[in-house]
């Protein structure tokens, strides 16, 4: 009679106990039978090493079981925590935190330029109305012809990455425009209380699949010729058809504006290319 029960081993990912970030990745390997796995004590389902996945903040568990033909089952465990915090300036450009209601909003990247609500320093009818809990802290919420001005005085680029949360309503709307009117990010209404995210460089646009209103939405869209992505909750869209015509992409000056809230905006020079890279900075609701 066979009372000896398959190896499991999970060789990599968090340890019980410890904090990460919301991607995580974990493999394992089994002596035999069919390995499956179960997520925060979900049922377990067929699975194959390495599972990946980005979870939201707080407590989390990871199993794999395998069996063997005699019924004999072994179950390896981890529990750890996610934590998620707003993106940090390493990479950045240019970064709004937008945590204060304050006229001027700070830049998060050093000796950047700072960005203004409205179009001056004063109050004035176009400022949007801040919000105190947006995804990170504060944010901003957009409607008509509100928006906030951000002359961040960088150079032309050929190479772009922005990411930002938008919380958009059902009618959409432009979220981000450089001074020139090349690279724009947009919600466009599906109705239903749907929306898609779109981006556009250089005439080339892309959108996403229809995501819901209302709620807090992860945005990164990147550029480095041909090739225009965009990433919406994870998901990417992607079109390799893109070209500038030796005409860069003008940085001199952002408007953030549209149909909803926005927070946490970061820009770069360079581009996010990778799933991997774009998923290391989603973390889900």
């Amino acid at each position: 009679v066979d009372t000896m029960p398959p190896v499991v081993q999970i060789q990599q990912g968090p340890a019980t106990g410890a904090t990460t970030g919301p991607r995580v990745t974990f493999a394992f390997t089994v002596s035999e039978g069919q390995p499956s796995c179960s997520v925060d004590n979900g049922a377990f389902a067929a699975c194959t090493s390495p599972v990946s996945m980005n979870l939201p903040a707080g407590n989390h568990s990871f199993a794999v079981r395998a069996g063997d033909a005699a019924g004999n089952t072994t179950t390896a465990t981890r529990a750890w925590t996610v934590a998620c915090a707003a993106p940090d300036a390493t990479g950045a450009a240019g970064q709004l935190h937008l945590d204060t209601a304050d006229q001027s909003q700070p830049n998060g990247v050093a000796g950047g330029a700072a960005a203004t609500l409205g179009d001056t320093a004063m109050p004035e009818p176009t400022d949007p109305t801040f919000v105190a809990a947006a995804r990170f802290g504060g944010g901003f919420a957009f409607a008509g012809n509100r928006h906030i001005s951000w002359p961040t005085a960088l150079g032309p680029t050929s190479a772009l990455t922005i990411e930002l949360w938008i919380k958009p309503d059902g009618m959409g709307g432009s979220a981000l425009a450089t001074g020139d009117g090349r690279a724009s990010i947009a919600s466009v209404g599906q109705g239903m209380n749907q929306v898609r995210i779109s981006v556009t460089v250089a005439g080339g646009t892309i959108a996403s699949a229809p995501v819901a209103a209302g709620t807090w939405h992860h945005v990164i869209a990147s550029f480095s010729e041909p090739s225009l992505r965009l990433w919406v909750d994870g998901v990417r869209t992607e079109a390799d058809n893109v070209s500038l015509a030796g005409m860069p992409i003008a940085l001199d000056a952002l408007t953030a504006s549209g149909a909803g809230s926005l927070d946490e905006i970061w820009i770069a020079q360079t581009a996010i290319t990778t799933d991997d890279a774009a998923l290391a900075r989603y973390c889900p609701l």
